[in-house]
């Protein structure tokens, strides 16, 4: 008797053991397999002392040309007068860049194509692709597609090369400038980007070796590293890691979507894992609250950019707009102003339905003033003045004159503007060393010699 019960005694002890270690290496996430749900943390909570305003109008940085000729004079000449004094490129010249303007190693060039006239004529700049209301198809070197393109549905995504990936007979396909459409390794649960717009392409770049899966039996996606550690498990959606570095350490942290306390919240991880009173967790925060929608209205959400990520915070006197850094506290924000997107660096600001953007150590780039303005995409912006609208740099230089009545934003590397005067013109992103092209007029860098001459 007294021998069977010390046998169970110590089968007991040993189902322990197990039962915890298990448990160990489940919260440290170091086995094979993924619980079906996750424990709930919270390290960081909201507080005033991350709310700290600063004053409603920041100078301007000493080197700043945001007040530099921001109101040229409006006169019936002056969209010609622009458009014929622009260097030009020929289509198929030059190769249009994807990625975030510097204006010290890019310039823009309008392109020597004949675009309809009629203000409704250009339908959509998406991610390098042209669509005009004629049927036309352009690529990002506005060669006419048209009828390599016919029977292939846009989808308005990209595959995981950053490719705009293109539908026909169920099949996926990305365009080549050589070999026309070829198959494309479009995965429609791993490629997603949280986004319903043309987001640029680096914006999403998953620069780390962790990897997101998405389990379709149970729904959810988990992140996994080259390591053998998962990082977050059980999500509604995962974004990608961002790199930085921690006490001279790189770290990475990472967004994602959980269903957590009830609600739909953003919960950011960490690659550093922590001991968290008998667990080990790399959770960072749990508190804060997504977009209400997915469109170009939400940039800066999801994912990290020079530091910063968007947020929305519930407070007791309803939600608020903030940026976040990768510390999980929020950033200092202008006093009497509303957040209305995040991207390359800058917060587009506004207030009594006028608009203005600032670096994110808030500097002014332009004043706060603007009739309209769109998010920055792939380093520039469309803006509205009283004279029309405009494009501008980073640095809040003008690379377009506000005097058009239509600009499409920045896609792929290339935009359209329209005026009435002049109908569309096309232009592009090129860098400073591509050839100049002999149906340029002038040698001009763009419009930055004529902003700073008006």
């Amino acid at each position: 008797m007294i021998k069977n019960a010390l046998k169970f005694i110590i089968a007991a002890a040993l189902m322990c053991g197990i039962a915890a270690g298990t448990v160990f290496l489940a919260s440290s996430r170091s086995l094979p397999f993924l619980p079906e749900a996750a424990p709930e943390y919270s390290t960081v909570e909201y507080s005033e002392q991350f709310s700290e305003p600063v004053s409603e109008y920041p100078s301007y940085p000493d080197d700043s040309s945001a007040e530099e000729s921001f109101e040229p004079e409006e006169s019936v000449d002056a969209v010609e007068e622009f458009i014929s004094g622009a260097e030009a490129f020929a289509p198929g010249g030059y190769a249009a860049l994807d990625r975030r303007y510097d204006p010290d190693s890019e310039k823009v060039v309008r392109v020597d194509v004949e675009l309809p006239a009629e203000d409704t004529a250009v339908t959509a700049v998406r991610m390098g692709f042209v669509f005009t209301e004629d049927g036309r198809v352009f690529d990002s070197a506005f060669n006419d597609i048209t009828d390599l393109a016919a029977g292939y549905e846009f989808l308005g995504v990209r595959d995981s090369t950053g490719a705009p990936v293109f539908k026909k007979d169920s099949a996926y396909y990305r365009y080549d400038a050589e070999n026309g459409f070829v198959p494309s390794s479009y995965d429609e649960f791993n490629d997603v980007t949280g986004f319903e717009f043309d987001v640029p392409v680096y914006l999403c770049e998953r620069v780390m070796p962790i990897k997101r899966t998405y389990i379709k039996k149970k729904k959810y996606y988990n992140f996994y590293g080259d390591d053998g550690n998962s990082y977050a498990y059980a999500c509604k959606e995962v974004y990608a890691f961002y790199p930085f570095i921690e006490n001279g350490v790189q770290r990475g942290i990472a967004c994602t979507l959980r269903r957590t306390h009830g609600e739909d919240r953003l919960v950011f991880y960490s690659t550093r894992f922590r001991h968290l009173n008998d667990s080990i967790d790399n959770t960072l925060s749990d508190i804060y609250y997504p977009p209400e929608s997915r469109g170009i209205e939400s940039i800066g959400y999801f994912y990290f950019c020079d530091g910063y990520i968007r947020v929305r915070v519930k407070t007791a006197d309803g939600w608020e707009e903030r940026l976040m850094d990768t510390g999980c506290e929020l950033a200092r924000t202008l006093m009497g102003f509303d957040i209305k997107a995040y991207s390359d660096g800058c917060i587009l600001y506004e207030r009594d339905g006028k608009f203005g953007f600032t670096t994110n150590s808030l500097n002014w780039i332009t004043t706060p003033d603007l009739v309209s303005a769109t998010p920055f995409t792939e380093g520039l912006a469309v803006v509205q003045t009283d004279s029309g609208f405009g494009m501008i740099d980073t640095t809040g230089r003008y690379v377009l004159p506000p005097l058009f009545q239509k600009i499409t934003p920045c896609s792929g590397g290339v935009f359209a503007a329209y005026s009435a005067e002049h109908g569309w013109s096309a232009f592009a992103k090129v860098s400073v060393e591509e050839p100049d092209q002999p149906t340029g007029e002038s040698e001009a860098d763009g419009y930055e010699e004529s902003a700073d001459e008006s």
